[in-house]
């Protein structure tokens, strides 16, 4: 028994290329990802502390000087640490 011969032009090949790639694109993206987060949470684990204090540490320089900037900067590094630690653990 003979197999039938599919014969596709030069657009489809390329086509059928591009969704080769797509395919281990969207395949490889969870590997990319787990790599870059375990980098990003150990690296974060090690600073958040250092944020937080630091945020702390505008955000009541920024209360004692009545300056509204700074109370929202403070705010937003604290709150980025607590979101980024409820996140990690979650």
């Amino acid at each position: 028994m003979r197999l039938p011969v599919i014969s596709l032009t030069g657009k489809q090949d390329l086509i059928a290329a591009a969704l080769v790639i797509v395919v281990v694109l969207l395949l490889y993206i969870p590997v990319w990802w787990d790599k870059f987060s375990s980098v990003a949470s150990k690296k974060a684990s090690r600073a958040a502390p250092r944020v937080f204090l630091l945020g702390t540490g505008v955000l009541l320089a920024g209360l004692a000087v009545r300056v509204g900037v700074l109370d929202i900067v403070g705010a937003c590094l604290i709150g980025a640490v607590v979101l980024a630690a409820i996140l990690d653990n979650y």
